[in-house]
């Protein structure tokens, strides 16, 4: 299975964190810093100049800053690890197993089961239960259809009722403007 991609922190929970706000710029960057290469990496090395190394900052930088974060790591071996990142991607992975036990047995439940109507759950027949067919047009017989009670703005045969103003503008092959000012922009 594969690692989460990402991390959930509130930025709330972190400023709100007394060694974080005693910390100076330089010392939250590192501990930012830190806690990603731990999320990605899993661990960083715990020898000062080799962090330095793999930062790609003076070891002086590291020596300095270091202290101030090291609350938040514990030393394993030659590694710094985030605690709290390795209980949450632990909560993210038992989650995820949690989740796909569920789908596996919500997979076996959905095979052996009927509906109540009597039809069986495949995808086909999930559409739910319904006196007319899914997806079919419904055409109403003669006997059921109201008549229309809309009233007609000319009969049936007849042309559309056309003004005056465009009968006239049609027998003097006028332009648009001409109509349109015949017309009072109309």
């Amino acid at each position: 299975m594969r690692d989460a991609p990402a991390f959930q922190e509130y930025a709330a929970a972190m400023l709100a964190n007394s060694r974080y706000r005693l910390m100076s710029l330089a010392e939250r960057g590192l501990l930012d810093t830190l806690r990603r290469e731990c999320w990605v990496n899993r661990g960083m090395p715990a020898k000062p100049e080799t962090l330095a190394k793999m930062l790609g900052f003076d070891s002086a930088e590291i020596d300095a800053a270091l202290p101030a974060v090291m609350p938040f790591f514990r030393v394993e071996g030659d590694l710094l690890i985030c605690p709290e990142l390795d209980e949450l991607r632990e909560m993210y992975a038992e989650r995820r197993e949690r989740q796909a036990a569920g789908g596996k047995r919500s997979a076996e439940k959905r095979k052996g089961t009927k509906l109540e109507n009597g039809a069986d759950d495949t995808p086909s027949n999930l559409q739910g239960t319904s006196k007319h067919p899914a997806g079919s047009l419904q055409v109403r017989r003669p006997d059921q259809t109201k008549p229309d009670k809309s009233k007609a703005v000319y009969r049936k045969g007849d042309s559309p009722p056309v003004s005056e103003a465009y009968k006239k503008w049609m027998a003097d092959d006028g332009d648009a403007d001409e109509y349109r000012r015949m017309t009072n922009g109309g």
